[in-house]
């Protein structure tokens, strides 16, 4: 109802504003033409618009239908890539290589305004001539409500990473020996990931999990997490549960279930002897066994409670003898390859 309104309001504002010219126009295509809430161009292969209804004469901004016949050019009302793709859809048409085409493209008006619309390219002939049809279907407000969309799922992307930063400094400020950790080894775990092939859709979550790697240790007591000295059989098992803590945090989470391999596995090893499931060589996540290497190598490099940081060499020798076993060899090689 809405959309023949404004057909019969644009019809009686501007009575000549469509074209019978040549064309033996039928009643029925005479009234679709009338009151078709798109807009209907006939435009030749230059892109002059020679017919035009009254919905498109609207959309475009045209007010005088008579202005037609001197120089009103589809092209006009069309941005530089915008016109190149036209052109090159008439052409297709007219010449025949397909029946139609439609494409999305953005419309400026003479006032400035703008609009976007998906318009349809048929062939259509007046007496003769190659001519094509052109039908306009206004998309403004679905592109508006897409852009918009687009911006609410962005700040919802900024509110996370905020978030999960403030995640990772809240776990720093509980242990300040570590302080600095967690972004020395995402930084580093996402310039090895790259280099092996990562792609950039899964950085994103790689990122998050190394962040979040020991997030599990919250459920651990201080008296554990902090003894200066080496721990019994209990607490080491107890410590052991940590992936599993983080795994039962995150895992309800729904944006953070592609995050939650680093969390939960990075403590698995490549022969099958690591924690918490057990598991081996490439049933280790790729990005898990990543940052097992990195994380070892930050946590021997730096001073604890319970040791001294060891030099550059001594761990350089670890890695390498502990290839094969607790790490992927290839990752080792080319973990070492960035030192």
């Amino acid at each position: 109802m809405c959309n023949k309104g404004k057909a019969n309001r644009l019809n009686s504002n501007y009575p000549l504003l469509y074209k019978l010219r040549h064309y033996a126009l039928s009643s029925n295509f005479d009234k679709l033409f009338r009151f078709s809430p798109d807009g209907i161009l006939i435009v030749t292969k230059d892109g002059k618009i020679s017919m035009a209804n009254p919905a498109a004469l609207w959309m475009l901004g045209i007010e005088d239908e008579r202005t037609l016949d001197v120089s009103f050019n589809i092209y006009q009302y069309l941005g530089e890539d915008d016109q190149e793709n036209c052109a090159s859809s008439l052409d297709m048409v007219l010449i025949g290589l397909v029946p139609s085409t439609r494409l999305e493209v953005k419309f400026t008006r003479k006032d400035g305004s703008t609009f976007y619309a998906d318009i349809a390219i048929g062939s259509f002939s007046e007496s003769n001539n190659p001519t094509a049809q052109i039908i306009i279907h206004d998309i403004t407000e679905y592109r508006l409500a897409e852009d918009n969309s687009l911006q609410i799922h962005m700040d919802l992307e900024m509110s996370y990473t905020a978030t999960l930063n403030g995640w990772s400094r809240a776990l720093e400020l509980r242990d300040r020996e570590t302080q600095g950790h967690s972004l020395r080894v995402t930084e580093k775990t996402i310039d090895i990931a790259l280099r092996v092939g990562i792609s950039i859709e899964k950085i994103i979550h790689v990122r998050h999990g190394a962040l979040l790697h020991d997030i599990g240790k919250m459920a651990i007591p201080d008296s554990i997490l902090f003894k200066p000295g080496p721990l019994t059989i209990y607490e080491r098992s107890v410590m052991e549960q940590h992936p599993l803590f983080a795994y039962n945090l995150l895992n309800p989470i729904k944006y953070l279930l592609p995050a939650l391999t680093i969390p939960y596995s990075h403590h698995e090893k490549f022969d099958g002897s690591g924690y918490p499931q057990g598991i081996k060589g490439d049933e280790i996540p790729l990005e898990a066994r990543i940052f097992s290497i990195v994380d070892v190598w930050d946590s021997l490099a730096t001073d604890r409670p319970y040791r001294t940081a060891w030099s550059e060499d001594k761990i350089k020798q670890y890695m390498w003898e502990n290839r094969g076993t607790q790490f992927d060899t290839a990752i080792v090689l080319e973990f070492l390859d960035t030192i």
